[in-house]
């Protein structure tokens, strides 16, 4: 089973506050409890890929404490807060599911439900999207992806941490993370696109 994050600590957001009207909420988050149980979380890792990405801003229905439907929810098990997939089998267990294939689902006996405890469900994703502004800090690599996908990236506006490099990908248009024990090769930023693809074939 993948690490989670101990419970005793604040999961950190990337913004403290957002408002939002009622009008939006019954247009995009119809099926929430209340719109006052609506909070905010950050996704961390990449065991979600496919359904968020490492750094994106999750909404949660903080009013959904029991499991009545197969979803993505906040739960904190055995001291550990979890960001998963809850999938119900017909013996009374559940699968813990990480939609990043390499993961391995982890399944919650019976014996083990009474140390789960649900937050909350994810109703939706904050995707932030910008117009492309060119700067000075662009970085272009190739990259495979946890599919085994190899493409070739150009992102400006980075940053970066030990593990991880963010920034707007050119090609998706996007904010997008990315993982630095997955680049493969990476190329000064006025690489000509030629070289870059001729580069590609050999992976």
């Amino acid at each position: 089973m993948g690490k989670g994050i101990p419970a005793d600590l604040e999961h950190d957001t990337v913004v403290s506050q957002v408002s939002v009207n009622t009008l939006w909420i019954r247009e995009n988050l119809s099926t929430i409890s209340s719109p006052s149980n609506l909070s905010m979380i950050t996704g961390h890792g990449d065991s979600m890929e496919g359904t968020f990405n490492h750094g994106d801003v999750l909404f949660v229905d903080t009013g959904i404490d029991e499991i009545k439907m197969d979803a993505v929810y906040v739960l904190n098990l055995n001291d550990e807060l979890y960001i998963k997939r809850l999938q119900r089998k017909p013996d009374g267990s559940m699968l813990m599911i990480y939609d990043n294939a390499k993961y391995q689902p982890y399944v919650i006996q019976n014996g083990e439900k009474d140390k789960v405890q649900i937050l909350g469900r994810i109703v939706g994703i904050w995707n932030f999207r910008r117009v492309l502004s060119m700067s000075d800090d662009i970085k272009v690599f190739i990259y495979q992806n946890a599919r085994g996908n190899i493409t070739a990236r150009s992102v400006n506006n980075v940053s970066e941490s030990d593990d991880y490099i963010q920034g707007i990908c050119t090609q998706a248009n996007a904010l997008r993370t990315f993982r630095k024990d997955r680049i493969l090769e990476d190329f000064a930023a006025d690489r000509s696109d030629t070289v870059i693809q001729e580069k590609l074939v050999y992976y």
